[in-house]
């Protein structure tokens, strides 16, 4: 069978969508001008939104700083710049 060269593979499944910018816990936290322990506190509570890839201690964690404005805003009326 042959294959026309002209066909293209189906896009792959991302976890994260090209173009989106993620920031660490730490930009976050720099952001809000808290320490990293206290984002990390947030989080348990869910007080903050973010992205969890991977399993365990080794995950990686992100935040996406529209989310997180929006849910500020939303739950506790406000938000930062």
């Amino acid at each position: 069978m042959k294959t026309d060269s002209t066909e293209t593979a189906p896009p792959k499944s991302n976890i994260i969508p090209a173009g989106e910018r993620y920031l660490s816990k730490m930009e976050v936290a720099e952001r809000l001008g808290m320490t990293a322990r206290t984002i990390e506190h947030w989080m348990q509570r869910g007080i903050i939104p973010y992205l969890k890839i991977g399993k365990g201690r080794r995950a990686t964690v992100l935040f996406k700083w529209a989310d997180i404005e929006a849910h500020l805003k939303a739950n506790y009326g406000g938000g930062h710049n």
